[in-house]
Order: C-alpha cells, then structure tokens, then sequence
C-alpha cells in the first residue's frame, strides 16, 4: 500500500514540476507582452472566449465528476 502512494505523489510531483516548465514561457513571454500590447477590451473578448470553451480533454458528465472532487461535502 506503501508503495502506491509513493508511486502516486511521485506522479504528483512530476506533473506539478512538467505544468510548471510548461507554463514558464507563457508566463514570461506571452503574457508580458499581451500586457503591453492588449487593450481592455481585447482581453475582455479573450475573456469571454475562454469562458465559452471547456477543458478539451473532458465531456461535459467528466467535466462535472472532476469538479465534484473538490466540492465539500
């Protein structure tokens, strides 16, 4: 049983430190440079257009279960 959870935190800790190499550049390039050149109204569409489309990897009844898992209760 031990070894399980081991094997799972490490799963853990090797996709918090791959999310986090994959978002560097995002958060040191792409996002300086929207920043200074978006207008209030360019992220307010870019606002929206996010808030529109799910998590492609989920169907909507997946989408639901994963988020139950972090509602109390």
């Amino acid at each position: 049983m031990r070894g399980d959870l081991d094997r799972f935190a490490a799963a853990v800790e090797k996709f918090g430190q791959e999310t986090l190499k994959h978002m560097a550049p995002e958060e040191s390039t792409v996002l300086p440079l929207a920043k200074e050149h978006l207008t209030a109204e360019d992220w307010s569409e870019t606002g929206t257009a996010f808030s529109e489309n799910g998590d492609p990897r989920f169907d909507a009844e997946t989408d639901h279960d994963c988020r139950d898992l972090f509602t109390a209760g």
